[in-house]
């Protein structure tokens, strides 16, 4: 396997030339035997069932799709961790400095053991796998950890009172919370590092952008399922299965948590029952019980930091994300608080974003993303005439379509109108955009050059989103029509770019070496996580403090601009973009070089 100018060689076994001995005369032939019928084959149980297997040729529709399944717990467990548990700390505490330090710590502790596991996924082997192990183990626990986030006011009265008896201080349910946020997020965050590899190991490189898009609609998915149907519930009591007869209630709130451990749950059975992992004899194999400590430390830091060739692929996975890091968990909370959304219009402002995404934006970016197909002058003509159209149709839609409050949503027909026309629009200027680009570059690069040209389309949203909110609107509060349809081009040129370059990384890496690559960016993405998101808390602070409170449409004063957050993006943008043009220039002098 042949990459970044190393070869990397599997070890091949001697196969022995066996001659079958001659037949005796004296043993009947069965194939003579005309009298007795042949045996049928014996059936066992679930013998129609066969698991998904690692490092095949091909694999089937079916085996992608239930391999993005896992994503959709994945997105959905952000959402809680990122949306629901901020507003469950907020019932506490609205200090942005300390809802940041709880979300974000997890990510520092998964610093120690993330790594590790990620590592030893690559070398290890069990009777389970080498990197199923660890995720089955990681979901298991925190399906338990987030089923007792709605039973703290239950079990902490109880727990105090156990040690009261014991003359131990009495402990503040709030703390209760944060040790489990912490802790769950700690071991989703250390031990989920293997989903990527087991992932891709599964579907062969000629397929990933496929897998992708249906890894995009799973995410899609989990997004509609959060905010269409348990954000607008959020703060009400909904009755239960069998409420009549058992008088079973629960809060939007506490719903949300119920359904996040069922999930991880149902995904810990879906790695036991339907996943097999397949030895790989190039791989160490070594079991866990002979494993040194110091031999192994010693292994760890030489092969995941000491291996200049991570070093690129180290930049370009982690500095990107630094933008968005900082914004941490408060992106909500300005909708609802600073601009005063209402939970269920921010929910269904997203409904045709979804939808649209998972039915046209995510397959079309699958196939463009395998096929590369290459456009003529006259389909792009055609495109830029229909991107112009749609353009015009949909700001023709939204200035003949009445405003009465900007806080609330037209009709849920001309909502779909709208975003429909700027989906089209999105697409046709893209890929006319994309196609002009390879004229004049390598057409194999495609997914570097467009994950280099990403940083400017998001400077250029960044910038877009702050001067609506300072300079578009009176009062600072964008009419959420106006939001929405923001949103929508955004968030079909991002699916778009994620969709094509999301594999990108992984065609420089051997696959007997993503946990080990993902060990080390595992580490970096921790620090730098953590880091830039209690620096974006900080920053709303001093920059409302130096430029003034903000009083939201209602009359109410916020101690926190958190709008602030778009102008600490955009001084974090020269970076980004030092760091993907410095990878474009290694993959176009072939210093990077695409493992076979």
């Amino acid at each position: 396997m042949k990459c970044f100018g190393s070869s990397f060689h599997s070890s091949q076994l001697p196969v022995a030339s066996i001659t079958p001995p001659p037949p005796n005369p004296d043993t009947p032939d069965p194939s003579n035997r005309k009298d007795e019928p042949a045996s049928a084959p014996v059936k066992l149980g679930f013998s129609f069932f066969s698991p998904i297997r690692t490092h095949t040729a091909r694999v089937s529709p079916g085996t992608i799709f239930l391999m993005s399944f896992p994503w959709f717990c994945v997105l959905f467990n952000i959402f809680v961790m990122g949306t629901a548990v901020t507003y469950t700390i907020k019932h506490y505490t609205n200090d942005p400095t300390i809802i940041a330090l709880v979300t974000s710590t997890a990510g520092l502790v998964a610093i120690f053991v993330g790594p590790i596991t990620s590592f030893l996924s690559d070398r290890i082997w069990t009777p389970l796998g080498r990197r199923k192990p660890f995720l089955m183990i990681a979901w298991s626990a925190v399906a338990l950890g987030t089923a007792l986030i709605p039973l703290i006011p239950v079990f902490g009265p109880a727990v105090n009172s156990v040690l009261g008896s014991l003359g131990i201080p009495f402990i503040k349910d709030f703390y209760f919370l944060a040790v489990i946020v912490i802790g769950c997020g700690s071991l989703n965050s250390s031990f989920s590092g293997p989903l990527e590899p087991l992932c891709l190991e599964i579907v062969p490189q000629d397929q990933r952008g496929r897998y992708w898009a249906m890894r995009t609609i799973f995410q899609n998915m989990a997004s509609l399922f959060f905010f269409q149907l348990l954000w607008p519930i959020y703060d009400m009591r909904v009755p239960m299965l069998f409420h009549s007869t058992l008088g079973i209630t629960l809060t939007g709130e506490q719903m949300i948590y119920v359904l996040a451990s069922s999930l991880f749950f149902i995904n810990t059975l879906h790695l036991a029952f339907n996943v097999k992992e397949t030895k790989q004899e190039s791989a160490q194999n070594t079991r866990i019980r002979d494993i040194q400590i110091w031999p192994f430390v010693k292994s760890f830091v030489k092969d995941v930091f000491g291996d200049p060739r991570w070093y690129p692929l180290y930049l370009i996975m982690v500095i990107p994300g630094i933008t968005e890091s900082v914004w941490g968990v408060f992106r909500n909370v300005m909708q609802t608080d600073q601009f005063g959304y209402g939970k269920d219009n921010m929910g269904l402002m997203g409904l045709p974003s979804m939808l649209i995404g998972m039915a046209i934006t995510a397959p079309l970016a699958g196939w463009y993303s395998d096929k590369k197909p290459k456009l003529s002058n006259l389909v792009m003509g055609g495109l830029i005439l229909l991107g112009a159209t749609t353009l015009w149709g949909t700001f023709w839609i939204y200035g003949h379509t009445e405003h009465p409050d900007k806080l609330e949503l037209p009709s849920i027909w001309i909502m779909f109108a709208m975003c429909l026309s700027a989906t089209i629009s999105t697409i046709s200027f893209f890929a006319v955009f994309i196609e002009i680009l390879l004229k004049f570059a390598d057409r194999n690069n495609m997914r570097v050059w467009i994950a280099t040209l990403a940083v400017v389309k998001d400077a250029g949203f960044t910038l877009g989103m702050f001067l609506l909110i300072r300079y578009g609107c009176t009062d600072g509060v964008p009419p959420i029509t106006l939001w929405m349809l923001a949103g929508q081009f955004g968030g079909t040129t991002g699916a778009i770019i994620g969709v094509v370059v999301g594999p990108m990384i992984f065609e420089f890496i051997p696959s007997n070496r993503f946990g080990t690559v993902a060990s080390g960016a595992g580490i970096l993405s921790s620090l730098i996580g953590f880091a830039t998101a209690n620096i974006g808390a900080a920053w709303i602070k001093w920059y409302t403090a130096h430029f003034g409170t903000i009083q939201t449409a209602t009359g109410k004063i916020l101690e926190a601009d958190y709008s602030s957050m778009y102008v600490l993006q955009l001084l974090l943008m020269p970076i980004v973009m030092g760091v993907k043009i410095y990878f474009l220039w290694l993959v176009i002098t072939k210093r990077m070089k695409v493992c076979k």
